[in-house]
C-alpha cells in the first residue's frame, strides 16, 4: 500500500476525530454530563442526602460553565446559557433563598413537577396552618397526611400551571432571619404586573417555599381559615385523598362564602366554550376565536368596571402557540374539567387512588 493511499484511507477517521474535538462537540459533551449530574442531584434531594446533592449540583454548574465558555455565541450558546442558569439556581439553593425561589419558579415554567415539589415545604405549610390538629396524630398518620397534601398541591399546580407558566420574574430580593426568609419580587403574569412575596424555610440544608401571597392573602392564612371550618373528628387523610385544594375545600359547608383564594378562582384549569366570536392574540397578532370554540381558563379576574372576566386560551397542545383572550365570563359557557390534565408521572399515581 502506498503512503498516499494510506493517508486517503485514514482521512475520514482523522476528520471524524477532529470533528469530535471541535468546541461545539466538546460543549455538547459537557452539557450532557451536566444534565446527568443535575438529575443525580435531584435523586439525592428526594432521598434526603443533601451532602451528595450539593456536590452533584456544584458539579452540574461547573460542567455547564465549561460548556458555555467553549461556545460564546449563537443558538447553541443560548441553550447552554439556560441550562447554566438552572444549574446555578440548584447549586445556590442550599445557601441562597432567592436562588431557591428562582429554581422553584423555573421548575414550574419547565414543567418539572418533581423539582417543584422537592422545593415546596408542605410540612411547614401544615405546621403553620393547622399545627394544633397535628399534635395528637401518630407519626404514621402525619406521614399519610403529608403525602395527601403533596398530591393535592400537584393537582392544584396542574390547574394553575398555565398561569404560572406565563410568569416572568423581573426583579427579586430576599431578607433572611435565621432559617426563615422572605423573597419579594415583581412578576409579569399575562398582561399584568404583580408584586408578590414568598416565604421560605431552610430545613435539612435546602431552602424551600412554603407560603406566598395571592392578592393580599397568604396561602397559609387561607389554608388555616378553611381547616378551621372542619370538624375536629374529620379524617384529614381521606378529606384530601385524590383531590386538589379547591375540590377538597369545596366539601366544607358554605365554603364559597369565605373570601379565600381557593374559592375565588374556581374556574382556573377548567374548560369553557365561547358563546360568541372573541377577540384574541396569538404570538402578538390579533385573531378571532370562533363561537363554539373550546377554551381553557388560565385566570379568573374582576375587570375595572367590576365585571367578572376570564383569561382563556385555545386548546392546542403547545401553550406558547395558543391564542389568548381576556373576555367577560358571561360570554362563555362552562364545560367542566379534564381530570387527565395532571402533570407528569404523578398522573397514574393520583388516578389510581
Amino acid at each position: 500500500m502506498t503512503t498516499k493511499r494510506f493517508y486517503l484511507l485514514c482521512l475520514p477517521v482523522l476528520c471524524g476525530f477532529l470533528s469530535s474535538c471541535s468546541r461545539p462537540a466538546r460543549a455538547r459533551r459537557y452539557i450532557e454530563k451536566s444534565d446527568q449530574a443535575y438529575q443525580q442531584a435531584k435523586a439525592h434531594l428526594s432521598d434526603g442526602d443533601m451532602k451528595k446533592a450539593k456536590g452533584l449540583a456544584d458539579r452540574s454548574l461547573a460542567l455547564a460553565e465549561k460548556a458555555a465558555s467553549l461556545v460564546p455565541e449563537g443558538p447553541l450558546h443560548e441553550t447552554i446559557e439556560k441550562k447554566t442558569r438552572t444549574a446555578g439556581f440548584l447549586a445556590g439553593a442550599f445557601e441562597d433563598p432567592v436562588k431557591a425561589f428562582l429554581l422553584w419558579s423555573d421548575s414550574i415554567l419547565q414543567g418539572d413537577m418533581d423539582m417543584s415539589l422537592l422545593l415546596f415545604d408542605y410540612r411547614r405549610l401544615l405546621t403553620e396552618s393547622c399545627g394544633d390538629r397535628l399534635a395528637p396524630m401518630s407519626q404514621e398518620k402525619k406521614s399519610q397526611l403529608e403525602e395527601m397534601i403533596a398530591r393535592s398541591v400537584v393537582r392544584t399546580i396542574s390547574d394553575y400551571s398555565e398561569l404560572l407558566a406565563n410568569w416572568k420574574t423581573t426583579e427579586s430580593k430576599g431578607s433572611v432571619t435565621g432559617e426563615d426568609a422572605v423573597v419579594q419580587c415583581t412578576i409579569q403574569a399575562l398582561d399584568r404586573v404583580r408584586e408578590m412575596r414568598f416565604w421560605l424555610h431552610r430545613g435539612e440544608g435546602l431552602w424551600k417555599v412554603y407560603d406566598f401571597t395571592v392578592g393580599k392573602d397568604r396561602v397559609t392564612e387561607d389554608f388555616a381559615a378553611m381547616m378551621g371550618r372542619l370538624d375536629r373528628d374529620e379524617d384529614l387523610v381521606e378529606f384530601f385523598r385524590g383531590k386538589g385544594l379547591f375540590e377538597a375545600f369545596s366539601q366544607i359547608k358554605d365554603a364559597t362564602s369565605m373570601d379565600v383564594v381557593y374559592m375565588r378562582k374556581p374556574l382556573i384549569g377548567r374548560y369553557v366554550r365561547a358563546k360568541e366570536p372573541l377577540d384574541a392574540t396569538r404570538k402578538g397578532a390579533a385573531e378571532k376565536i370562533e363561537a363554539g370554540a373550546l377554551l381553557k381558563v388560565i385566570d379568573q379576574t374582576v375587570g375595572s368596571q367590576g365585571r367578572k372576566e376570564l383569561v382563556v386560551r385555545t386548546t392546542e397542545p403547545s401553550i406558547s402557540g395558543a391564542a389568548v383572550a381576556r373576555v367577560p365570563e358571561d360570554s362563555t359557557v362552562y364545560e367542566g374539567s379534564d381530570e387527565n390534565a395532571v402533570w407528569g408521572v404523578f398522573t397514574s399515581d393520583i388516578d389510581s387512588e
